[in-house]
């Protein structure tokens, strides 16, 4: 991983102020509605496209792109207060997997890749990430899709895996073409391509992409060399930051309705809140949510500050995804404990952010795995820019 210093578009932390104007119209344009994911699941549907469009109207989806190309060019306290947002909303649309990570992506790679960024901030692409191995490593590795048959007549074989976005109009493809990594834009319909499907705890798809002998144009090769693994990895650890603030706005609801369960549950003739040993319980989950605010407000401070590195912006990346796995865990296991049974059902809005706390709380790397590379990433550095202890 290289030293190199911080190319984001926007330099500098954003007010508090607009931080805090920014979260407020957020919860009031998008509100907690868990009949409406219901809804789409059980129409087997993963998102709304509707909802996606009011999304980009909102100019939340372009957030992550440059000016020049008609993005907002936002740092990632503005992008995690957005996911926040979405994440308290139980909304299945996928900021971080279709916005966040493909944007990051793209939009560092000349050429080609930049028309695809211009689309997706206009509402007129959804576009698909897929560049995991079959065992979902964490690292950003050699490419599991080849490209064989020559450079004037390629084709893809081999298979993409835990692709986040099965319903995508495109797929951004990570494979490897005469040695070397590349970017291939693929579409739906690709000839020689099948899409399997997977079920998530949370009624979403992931889905691995098999190729076999899929022809693709000189065209659909959007970038080649390192810089294609280089700006991943940093796409990434972007996307990373941006889930932990999903997960913090998946405890943050969930502690909501725990704690409204306690004060309206009566039990013995007193409200369930009023019982000494669930108002500490409580209280813990409390800390646990400040905690991982505390994480994601380090971890953002690091991606704002132009004089980051690369290595400073993965480890704090990796700090905040521990710590908001683990918090996550916790808290939606702890408050279907205060629920009762009840909580545990498919009808109430507790099992909504439970499952989604179990999906997201596994993207891109679990607890444990980003414990472990934290420690790498710092053990030869000493007390770094992160300072977020785990």
């Amino acid at each position: 991983m290289t030293n190199s210093p911080n190319t984001s578009s926007f330099v500098g932390a954003a007010p508090e102020e607009m931080l805090a104007d920014l979260k407020a119209v957020g919860r009031k344009a998008v509100p907690p509605d868990v009949a409406r994911v219901r809804a789409l699941r059980d129409e087997g549907q993963d998102f709304d496209r509707a909802q996606w469009q009011r999304l980009v109207d909102l100019g939340w989806i372009g957030l992550s792109a440059p000016v020049h190309l008609g993005g907002e060019g936002a740092g990632m306290d503005v992008v995690a207060t957005v996911a926040e947002v979405l994440g308290r909303a139980a909304a299945p649309e996928p900021f971080a997997s279709a916005a966040v990570l493909p944007l990051h992506w793209l939009a560092q790679l000349p050429g080609a890749a930049e028309q695809v960024v211009e689309d997706i901030v206009r509402g007129e692409l959804i576009a698909g990430p897929a560049w995991q191995d079959e065992a979902g490593s964490i690292a950003v590795a050699s490419p599991s899709v080849r490209a064989n048959g020559g450079a004037d007549a390629p084709v893809l074989n081999g298979t993409a895996w835990w692709l986040p976005v099965p319903d995508a109009d495109v797929f951004m493809v990570l494979a490897q073409l005469s040695g070397e990594p590349v970017l291939v834009r693929c579409a739906r319909d690709q000839r020689g391509l099948t899409l399997v499907p997977l079920e998530l705890a949370d009624g979403s798809r992931s889905a691995h992409l098999r190729f076999v002998d899929a022809p693709i144009e000189p065209a659909a090769v959007l970038a080649r060399g390192d810089r294609v693994l280089r700006t991943l990895n940093a796409a990434v650890d972007a996307t990373r930051l941006a889930v932990s603030a999903e997960l913090l706005g998946v405890m943050e609801r969930a502690l909501e309705i725990t704690l409204d369960h306690l004060r309206q549950r009566v039990q013995f003739g007193r409200p369930l809140g009023s019982f000494q040993a669930l108002q500490h319980a409580a209280v813990d989950l409390f800390i646990q949510m400040r905690l991982t605010r505390a994480a994601l407000e380090g971890a953002t401070r690091v991606w704002t500050d132009p004089g980051s590195t690369d290595r400073d912006r993965a480890a704090a990346s990796s700090s905040v995804k521990a710590r908001a796995s683990a918090a996550s865990a916790l808290i939606t296991t702890k408050a279907v404990h205060l629920h009762g049974a009840i909580g545990f059902t498919d009808e109430h809005d507790l099992g909504q952010y439970v499952n989604r706390a179990v999906v997201l709380g596994a993207y891109l790397g679990t607890a444990h795995e980003h414990r472990d590379r934290y420690q790498e990433l710092t053990d030869d550095e000493g007390l770094n820019k992160v300072g977020v202890a785990q």
